[in-house]
């Protein structure tokens, strides 16, 4: 019998990507996504040229809230390649 070994990335932590957001802004999205890194500079960048704070603010946030989504995705992606479905109705009957 052959034997088939499979390297997958480890998980990443949503708690970190949250973190990095929140101190490093869209730049501290790279950890999650890194084209949601590039979408969320450039809108920085163009909110940065309206000089509206809260709108900067704005941008800020949802790119903590991207973070986040983007690591849990990453996860139910690597998890389902392990042949591990993290997330069934089953699961749910419980709570």
């Amino acid at each position: 019998m052959k034997q088939i070994n499979v390297v997958l990335n480890p998980l990443r932590s949503p708690i970190a990507a949250l973190l990095l957001a929140l101190c490093l802004g869209p730049v501290g999205l790279i950890y999650a996504s890194v084209v949601g890194a590039i979408i969320l500079i450039f809108l920085l960048l163009l909110v940065y040229g309206s000089h509206s704070p809260y709108a900067m603010v704005l941008v800020w946030l949802i790119g903590c809230f991207w973070a986040v989504i983007a690591t849990n995705r990453y996860n139910y992606r690597m998890m389902r390649k392990m042949g591990v479905t993290p997330y069934t109705d089953d699961s749910l009957k419980d709570l």
